[in-house]
């Protein structure tokens, strides 16, 4: 096996480590920044665009004004100073989020910056710094303690907005307990879901709701590593257009809360009537997780993992990502 791929490996398998020394890293004043902002704006490029999705959901969960945007979009979105703007980047390098960040300030809007790296040219714009403590030896890899870290961080911090919401903490405070359980167990999943897939055909990862979150980040990490063609679906939608195009060597995952029989129902429907390879993906009832909010994070890790064993298992070689294609564009 590769470097490379050794390298992308440990950093999966350092999640655990990576949650608890995060966590301890949350100050207990962090939420305090959100108070009387009419919006909450979060913004990111890649695995930080998913995340910034995960607090979306999470604000919203709790009754309070949230949106996302891709940094190039700030410019078409009247923001001020009730406006609150939270920067989600792990290297703090992103050219297109510091140009955001930039505008940002020039509005007189608040920003946090969360970030892996406070060396980052990103943190020279922030008002308040949150800092994760993903132990990454490496941002030029796949990312994905540094992506788990950011959106554990997020969830402490808005376990510490309503004192009602204590179901979020109670989940939080399991999977830091749990987290080698999870990781162990997002390896196994991970594992067996990579043996579904068909090098260079669609893999559809499906779910709604913040688990979607999950599913997007798998398709970051099957397009990153060039292994299959991913492919994130909002599982109503899928119904409506992407079941047209899917045939062939083509597999699914459906990314789920707590499964039931309608979801059996609609991999029955992928499994005997598109002729799809059908996995079911979902937080194992071990670990005791009943937010969803904070079942993305195992669920991410097992995509994380799916990704990996399946470009370990078809492309042990790989060296790095696919070029010329990795320096098409100009990102940091």
């Amino acid at each position: 096996m590769s470097q490379f791929l050794e390298m992308n490996y440990r950093a999966i398998i350092g999640q655990a480590l990576a949650l608890r020394r995060t966590a301890q890293s949350v100050r207990p004043d962090d939420s305090v920044v959100t108070q009387g902002k009419h919006r909450i704006v979060l913004f990111g490029c890649g695995d930080s665009y998913g995340v910034a999705e995960l607090g979306r959901w999470t604000f919203l969960s709790m009754g309070l004004n949230a949106v996302t945007l891709s940094p190039g979009e700030t410019k078409y979105v009247q923001l001020t100073d009730q406006d609150l703007v939270i920067a989600v980047t792990a290297s703090g390098r992103s050219i297109e989020l510091i140009e955001a960040l930039k505008m940002t300030k020039r509005n007189g809007v608040s920003t946090v910056v969360l970030t892996d790296n406070g060396e980052g040219m990103a943190s020279d714009y922030a008002d308040w710094l949150w800092l994760t403590k993903s132990g990454a030896e490496s941002y030029n890899i796949s990312p994905s303690a540094t992506t788990t870290s950011a959106m554990a961080y997020l969830l402490l911090v808005a376990s510490q907005i309503d004192g009602t919401h204590q179901q979020l903490k109670t989940d939080l405070d399991r999977l830091l307990d749990k987290a080698d359980d999870a990781l162990q167990w997002a390896e196994a999943e991970g594992s067996r879901l990579a043996e579904l897939v068909v090098p260079q055909s669609a893999l559809y990862m499906i779910s709604e709701g913040p688990n979607l979150v999950a599913a997007q980040i798998g398709m970051m990490k099957y397009n990153e590593f060039g292994v299959a063609k991913g492919i994130a679906a909002i599982r109503e939608e899928f119904k409506h257009h992407y079941v047209l195009s899917t045939g062939g060597t083509d597999s699914a995952v459906l990314i789920l809360d707590t499964p039931s029989p309608r979801d059996q129902d609609y991999m029955n429907s992928l499994r005997k009537v598109l002729d799809a390879r059908v996995y079911g993906l979902s937080a194992s009832a071990a670990l005791g997780l009943h937010s969803s909010l904070v079942q993305v994070i195992p669920n991410t890790m097992a995509m994380q993992m799916a990704a990996y064993h399946t470009v370990k298992r078809h492309s042990p070689s790989m060296m790095w990502f696919r070029q010329p294609n990795a320096q098409a564009f100009k990102i940091y």
